[in-house]
């Protein structure tokens, strides 16, 4: 199973929101390859950066690609140019694939989800050792929910600038005769 994690969250506007991809209930399979789409509401969020795990041998070299095909979709994947996985995984234990950041762009919702990879196959996310499909993969979703951030009040510095100048124009204006008398 793929997940989000955590699976909902919320963050101010302006601020950078993560989640972190996992691969679960491996069943004994090795993950050698992973290509799919992570779906996200573009008027929301925007794609920051992606950080790949190191469960598919990334210290020993594979190949990762990150593209953008559309607004609201990112395609992540890497393929593993290591036969044998044993040193990262287990086959039973979950691990990370990718951490994905986001720019929060808008107030609002975001769900987040997976779509088929670049191939279109069903359920096609993931690939084992010798790039067997793993399948078919349940896919869970996720949702991010962008807030207003505070409203910025003004420095105390400011406040009193803004005061004394009130101050003095009320100071200025009492000097001024706002009547004044006709003399012949």
């Amino acid at each position: 199973m793929l997940s989000f994690e955590p699976p909902g969250q919320n963050v101010e506007l302006g601020q950078q929101a993560t989640v972190d991809i996992y691969v679960r209930d491996l069943a004994g399979s090795r993950i050698g390859a992973f290509d799919f789409n992570v779906e996200y509401d573009s008027s929301v969020l925007s794609v920051d950066s992606v950080a790949f795990g190191s469960g598919l041998g990334a210290s020993l070299g594979s190949f990762q690609d990150v593209q953008i095909p559309s607004a609201g979709q990112v395609n992540i994947a890497e393929l593993a140019f290591v036969f044998d996985l044993s040193p990262f995984q287990d086959g039973v234990s979950d691990f990370l694939l990718f951490s994905l950041t986001f720019d929060t762009v808008a107030a609002g919702m975001s769900s987040l989800g997976f779509s088929e990879n670049i191939l279109g196959m069903a359920g096609g996310y993931l690939a084992d050792e010798i790039g067997l499909p793993v399948g078919p993969v349940n896919a869970g979703s996720g949702y991010v929910t962008v807030v207003p951030g505070p409203v910025a009040l003004p420095e105390p510095a400011s406040i009193l600038l803004l005061a004394a100048g009130l101050a003095g124009l009320m100071r200025r204006k009492s000097s001024f005769n706002l009547n004044p008398r006709i003399q012949v």
